[in-house]
């Protein structure tokens, strides 16, 4: 035989039945008898063992050969089998033969580490992937030297796996040193030249340095199409890449053009049944998504669905890269559940494969917390994407851009279940772990760095979401340019958070350039134009532009409606806006039609029992109160209420606050009966909230009882509920308050008419004594607490100081503005009584004839004309919009 081997005819023949079942092996797995298969691989490395017994050279070229042809077929048919724990024990067995074999600086141990590396990363092992790439490479370093061509596939591989656990820079230098070795030793215009252009293009994508990526995209396909012509699979591949830049760019007919033409190549030279014609359905089915084509994009999934079953069966890994891509239609259409449906289905499939640690199980499992989170089901989304966390954090470690994305998307659950301060150190947690990965000028910064200033904002932290917005805008002008969607909702951010400081002018100015920007790259029908115009018509407002303001919220609307119907929440807003402007300008009836359209479209939208609904029939009740239509806004407050109260069974503040405003209704209509139930429940409702019940309104309600009360029963005695209201006034504020003094008044008031008349003349003393030490001094006020002294002065039989007091208040009346009303006029009578009384006919005559002129210029009286005898009514202070 030959030197140093002695192999046996026996041996021989072990040797050709060896080949047998290999060749056996390899047809079984052909046709996915994946059992079947292994037994013959089996089989065949009995034989071997037999041989190798019987052989004085067991590491002979084709022994060695033999045994990696078993050892491949046994690791493909574990594979299939999704067996991967077997797999890697081949893999180990397939090593430990071989070092034994050729030894462990051999280039057959480096091609198995390459090997061994894909079945690892597959199974989102990258720390052992990383390992078994660097073992490769060192080898074939040793073996050839670091500049040899034969060590650039090496370099190849292992930068592409820098890229997967986002080591970019190290990706960079890595291809960068395989493209120097081929350009020495291959020239400019070698094929393989593109592997390292691609390569690095590659990198440029995912740090969306998108133009430097094309550029390098487009070198690759020309030179591709220079060394093969147009129909070649190379040129396909290239074309693909430069599509992928195009959909980053938001290029999109470009996009569908590129990728029609990738498929048209890969058409004529493949089987319609490959892998690569299937994932080019799954990237043009994305430019669909993307243009809103949803039927199309579902049925380009289904066909790459189709191919990719045929090639591997049902249940292959695959067929996650277009399930994924329909759910994301389904997603896109609010349909949630049958995306739920096909996600689940997806995740028990790929779990069944490789356990619960895997890219696809991790990139499923976010789907689902996607769709959960729309479905406003925060606690379930919650859950879910934390699982996801730990699956992503296991396997690319915690800073990685995908574990960055997902704290970002619990800061945003956080935010939405009104979490502020949670959502926020979620967020920054993001933000350090993106500034960690790409640096400072990389999109996700800007996106974190937007979500942190809107939460400033809602803490009224201007000037620190101004800066933030300013870094945002930076880096989007930056990274996508001027024509841009990011940099137009960079611009509008600014816009609205310098209406925020009254920096109105430069509000606008950043919301022009936004629209500018969306004109420029849209036809300028869609909702983002639509939005803009109606915050630079909420801009105009605030500079009481009316007319403009009017103007802009017009032309949103007229965008709006046919975007999303008449009966969408979006115009329903839009009719508020416009409404609470034409308030603005004291254009009343207009106001109420607009918000009563507002509450209308926003009940069709959303349905009539939820909180927006409850309070958008606030706002309209709102109007309705300010313009005197008292039986309007009871009816909508009511509703209000009813939804808030008994549908929802919020038992709130909010609740004992709407029951509050309608008491202060119903004492303008004089429903005593109905203002006493109304301010009971308030009480009620108040008493069973947590907080301190030292509170403005606790005292307004106390005083407000006893005010409905009284009117409802003269008889009643007040003192209890007006001292509670007084006790918690003088607590709060003391007792210079112009508040406090009313007190004082209503309680002379309720001793009055229960005839404690020395109590009453104290309290009223107080009164007096407030009112006077205000900055203000309110001379209508004044002059009734005169009159209500000269009056109790009378029922104690202290004549001369009711008349002081009565002089006093006609007094007040010259000194200010001169009052003339009934008041007055009981005052003139009162006083010359007392006159003639006291024996002043001269002095009862003049005031008697001032009360006669007086009272013809006067209308006549009503009951409500009279000196209060009602006790004050803290009526609820609406203001405008």
């Amino acid at each position: 035989m030959g030197s140093g081997t002695s192999v046996s005819p026996k041996s021989s023949e072990y040797n050709t039945r060896v080949k047998s079942m290999i060749a056996k092996g390899k047809r079984l797995l052909d046709k996915g008898l994946y059992s079947e298969s292994l037994n013959e691989y089996r089989s065949a490395l009995l034989q071997m063992d037999t041989i190798n017994a019987a052989s004085t050279s067991p590491s002979g070229d084709k022994v060695t050969h033999s045994m990696a042809d078993i050892y491949q077929g046994m690791i493909a048919a574990h594979q299939k089998r999704n067996e991967w724990k077997e797999a890697i024990t081949i893999y180990n067995h397939w090593i430990s033969f071989q070092i034994q074999s050729s030894g462990e600086k051999s280039i057959q141990v480096a091609d198995i580490y390459s090997q061994f590396s894909q079945i690892h990363s597959q199974l989102g092992h990258f720390g052992d992937t990383l390992s078994l790439l660097q073992k490769s490479l060192h080898i074939r370093c040793e073996l050839y030297g670091e500049e040899d061509i034969r060590v650039t596939q090496a370099y190849d591989d292992l930068a592409s796996h820098y890229c997967l656990i986002n080591r970019f820079q190290d990706a960079l230098e890595t291809y960068q040193k395989s493209l120097e070795i081929r350009k020495d030793i291959l020239g400019q215009y070698h094929i393989d030249i593109t592997k390292s252009q691609q390569g690095i293009a590659g990198v440029y994508m995912l740090q969306h340095r998108y133009d430097d990526a094309l550029e390098l995209y487009q070198k690759s396909v020309n030179l591709c199409r220079q060394i093969h012509g147009d129909n070649h699979l190379d040129v396909a591949q290239a074309y693909q890449y430069i599509g992928d830049i195009a959909v980053k760019q938001s290029r999109y007919d470009d996009a569908t053009t590129i990728y029609q033409t990738c498929l048209d190549i890969r058409s004529d030279i493949l089987d319609k049944n490959h892998k690569d014609i299937a994932i080019t359905l799954v990237k043009m089915a994305d430019v669909c998504l993307y243009l809103k084509q949803y039927h199309e994009a579902i049925t380009l999934c289904k066909k790459a669905s189709k191919i990719f079953t045929h090639i591997d069966g049902k249940e292959n890994a695959n067929i996650a890269i277009a399930t994924l891509k329909l759910a994301k239609a389904y997603h896109l259409q609010r349909k949630y559940e049958a995306e739920l449906e096909i996600l689940r289905q997806l995740l028990a499939t790929l779990t069944q494969m490789y356990g619960d640690k895997q890219l696809d199980i991790a990139d499923t499992m976010e789907a689902i917390s996607e769709a959960v989170y729309e479905m406003f089901e925060y606690e379930t989304a919650r859950d879910s994407f934390m699982k996801t966390l730990r699956i992503r954090s296991a396997l690319t470690g915690e800073n990685h851009s995908d574990v960055g994305r997902i704290y970002f998307r619990l800061g945003d659950i956080m935010y939405a279940q009104g979490k502020i301060k949670d959502s926020i150190l979620y967020y920054h947690r993001s933000l350090k772990i993106r500034t960690k990965v790409y640096g400072n000028d990389h999109p996700s910064i800007a996106e974190s760095s937007d979500s942190i200033g809107f939460i400033y904002m809602l803490f009224e932290q201007y000037q620190e979401a101004i800066d933030l917005f300013e870094k945002s805008l930076n880096i989007r002008l930056k990274v996508h340019g001027r024509d841009s969607s990011y940099t137009a909702a960079a611009y509008k951010n600014l816009g609205v958070v310098y209406s925020k400081v009254n920096q109105l002018d430069e509000a606008l100015e950043m919301l022009q350039q936004s629209l500018n920007i969306r004109l420029d790259i849209t036809d300028g029908k869609n909702k983002d134009v639509a939005v803009l115009y109606e915050e630079m018509g909420a801009v105009y407002a605030l500079k009481s532009e009316y007319q403009q303001a009017i103007t802009m919220f017009e032309m949103s609307e007229q965008l709006l409606i046919p975007i999303v119907t008449e009966n969408h929440v979006d115009v329903s807003n839009l009719c508020l806006r416009l409404a609470e402007v034409y308030q603005l300008q004291q254009s009343h009836n207009i106001a109420t039609t607009y918000y009563n359209k507002s509450l209308r479209i926003l009940m069709a939208a959303t349905g009539d029992s939820n909180l927006e609904v409850s309070k958008r029939c606030e706002l309209v009740a709102q109007a309705h109160y300010l313009k005197g239509d008292y039986d309007q806004a009871e009816i909508l407050y009511s509703k209000a209420l009813d939804i808030r109260y008994s549908d929802l069974g919020k038992t709130d503040a909010k609740a004992a606050e709407l029951f509050q405003i309608l008491g202060s209704i119903y004492m303008k209509l004089d429903n005593f009966n109905d203002a006493v139930m109304v301010l009971n429940k308030a009480m009620e409702v108040r008493n069973q909230l947590p907080e301190d019940s030292n509170t403005i309104a606790m005292a307004d309600l106390y005083q407000n009882l006893a005010s409905a009360h009284s009117s409802l029963s003269p008889e009643y005695n007040a003192q209890p509920m007006l001292l509670k209201s007084l006790a918690i006034r003088l607590k709060l504020h003391g007792d210079e308050t112009v508040d406090v003094a009313d007190l004082y008044e209503d309680i002379a008031h309720d001793h009055y008419y229960h005839q404690r008349y020395q109590e009453a003349l104290s309290a009223y003393q107080l009164a007096l004594r407030i009112q006077n030490k205000q900055h203000i001094v309110n001379n209508t006020v004044i002059n009734k607490i005169y009159i209500a002294l000269a009056r109790t002065y009378e029922h104690l039989h202290q004549n001369d100081n009711a008349i002081s007091m009565y002089e006093k208040s006609l007094t007040v009346q010259a000194d200010g503005v001169m009052l003339e009303n009934q008041d007055t006029l009981a005052a003139y009578h009162e006083l010359a009584s007392l006159y003639q009384l006291d024996g002043n006919s001269k002095e009862a005559e003049i005031i008697q004839e001032k009360a006669r002129l007086l009272h013809h210029r006067l209308p006549p009286a009503s009951p409500k004309d009279t000196l209060s005898r009602k006790l004050k009514y803290k009526f609820w202070n609406a203001k405008q919009p």
